[in-house]
C-alpha cells in the first residue's frame, strides 16, 4: 500500500509539473498600462499635537499641513484622485498633492480599499515612522496594468434618463466607479484590480483586461487537460483547482499540496463562467483561496455567485463542496 501511495504521489507531481510547463508556454494578450508620477509632495492632515510626532520628513519628501481640529459646519475636507494627482479640498481651497498622510481620529476616506498614495497612521511613534518610510518609497514613476475594459454600448446603467443597473458601483470596494447618468466612469488610477465589478456585470460591459477572459479560460483549460492527459483515465486524474493571490500562494500550497494553483490579482476577479468551465473540463473542485479579509462589498457579491453556481451544480448532481 505504501509503495502504491508513493507511486501515485510521484505521478501526480509529474502531472502537475507538466501542466505548469504547458501554461508557461501560453502568451496572454497584453493590456495597456497606467502610469503614476510622484514627486514626493505630501499633504499631512493632523491635529497640532499629532504634528509633533511626525517631525521632519526624509528627503526627497516635501510637506504641506492641513490642521485638523474636527469638522465644523463650514469646514469639510474631501480627497480626490490617487498617487501623484491628489486634490484635497478644504475651506473652498484646492491643494494638489502626490501623497496623503492622514493622522485624523477617523479616516477621511472610508472605502475598504484606499487609493494608492493615501497613507493612514495611528498616533503612535513607531507607526508614524513606518508611514514616513512608506511615503519615501512612493516617490518616482510607477506602472500597473489597466485592469478593466469598458464597452459603454453594452452598459445597462441607464437608458433615456432612467436609472438602471448599479451592480459594479455597489460592489467596488475602492469606490473607483461613478455614475455618469446613462453610463459609468471608472478611475483607472484608483482601480486596484479586484475584478468583482466584472463578475457582477450582467451585460459584459465590464470585462477583466489582464488576463482577458479568453486568456484566463485558455490557461485553465490547458492546465486541466494537460494534467488529466498525464494522469490517464479514472477518478484519480481529476485535479482540484485553486485560485489564489500571489502573496498567499505558498500558504495555499501548504494547505492543498496536491492542487493545481493559479495566481490572480484577486480571487473575486474569477467568476462562475470560469468555475463551471473548469468543472466541465475535468476539475474535481474549484477553490477560491482567501486568507485576508475580503472587503464586504466584494464578499457579498461573490457569495451570491457561489450560491447561484452551487444551485446549478446541485441540479446536475455535483457534490455540494465542488466550489
Amino acid at each position: 500500500c505504501c509503495m502504491t501511495y508513493l507511486f501515485v504521489t510521484d505521478r501526480k507531481n509529474q502531472a502537475k509539473q507538466a501542466a505548469y510547463a504547458a501554461v508557461e508556454r501560453l502568451k496572454p494578450e497584453p493590456t495597456s498600462l497606467v502610469e503614476y508620477q510622484s514627486r514626493g509632495h505630501v499633504v499631512i492632515i493632523a491635529a497640532t499635537e499629532a504634528l509633533e510626532l511626525v517631525g521632519d520628513l526624509p528627503q526627497p519628501l516635501t510637506s504641506e499641513v492641513i490642521e485638523y481640529q474636527g469638522l465644523s459646519p463650514n469646514q469639510e475636507i474631501t480627497i480626490e484622485g490617487a498617487l501623484g494627482q491628489f486634490l484635497v479640498n478644504v475651506s473652498e481651497q484646492t491643494i494638489k498633492a502626490d501623497l496623503i498622510l492622514d493622522l485624523t481620529p477617523k479616516p477621511l476616506l472610508s472605502m475598504s480599499l484606499k487609493p494608492p498614495g493615501y497613507i493612514r497612521s495611528r498616533l503612535d511613534a513607531s507607526e508614524i515612522q513606518n508611514a514616513k518610510i512608506e511615503l519615501q518609497e512612493l516617490v518616482g514613476t510607477f506602472e500597473k496594468p489597466k485592469y478593466f475594459d469598458y464597452n459603454e454600448s453594452l452598459c445597462a446603467h441607464g437608458r433615456s434618463g432612467k436609472k438602471g443597473c448599479t451592480r459594479c458601483i455597489d460592489a467596488c470596494p475602492a469606490e473607483a466607479m461613478t455614475s455618469r447618468v446613462e453610463k459609468i466612469q471608472v478611475d483607472p488610477f484608483r482601480c486596484p484590480g479586484g475584478g468583482i465589478c466584472t463578475t457582477v456585470c450582467p451585460s459584459s460591459a465590464l470585462t477583466y483586461a489582464y488576463p482577458k477572459p479568453k486568456d484566463m479560460l485558455t490557461h485553465v483549460r490547458t492546465l486541466i487537460l494537460t494534467y488529466c492527459k498525464e494522469m490517464g483515465e479514472g477518478s484519480i486524474a481529476a485535479p482540484d483547482l485553486v485560485f489564489v493571490r500571489e502573496e498567499e500562494q505558498s500558504r495555499a500550497e501548504q494547505i492543498l499540496p496536491a492542487a493545481l494553483v493559479i495566481t490572480v490579482e484577486e480571487v473575486a476577479s474569477v467568476g462562475p463562467e470560469v468555475w463551471l468551465s473548469a468543472l466541465a473540463w475535468g476539475a474535481r473542485s474549484v477553490r477560491l483561496f482567501n486568507l485576508d479579509k475580503m472587503p464586504d462589498s466584494a464578499a457579498q457579491a461573490l457569495d451570491l455567485h457561489i450560491e447561484m453556481a452551487r444551485s446549478i451544480l446541485a441540479a446536475m448532481a455535483y457534490p455540494e463542496n465542488c466550489i
